[in-house]
């Protein structure tokens, strides 16, 4: 996910969990009047994965260090 600074500019990039957070939201749609998402939950070494990917990934572009 992209921040902006006061000024409404491009700041830098954080960690937007999405794929975490995914299926513990559709937890509470309503099927009756909504579309839904399957409920789901990662398990833990999966949610570690992902967020070693992320971590690392966001800290190599800080640091200048994607190609």
């Amino acid at each position: 996910t992209g921040t902006v600074d006061e000024n409404g500019a491009f700041k830098t990039l954080i960690p937007s969990n999405r794929f975490i957070n995914k299926g513990l939201e559709a937890q509470s749609c309503d099927p009756e009047t909504q579309n839904c998402h399957p409920t789901f939950n990662l398990p833990p070494g999966m949610k570690t994965a992902v967020e070693t990917v992320v971590n690392n990934t966001l800290e190599r572009w800080m640091n200048n260090e994607c190609p």
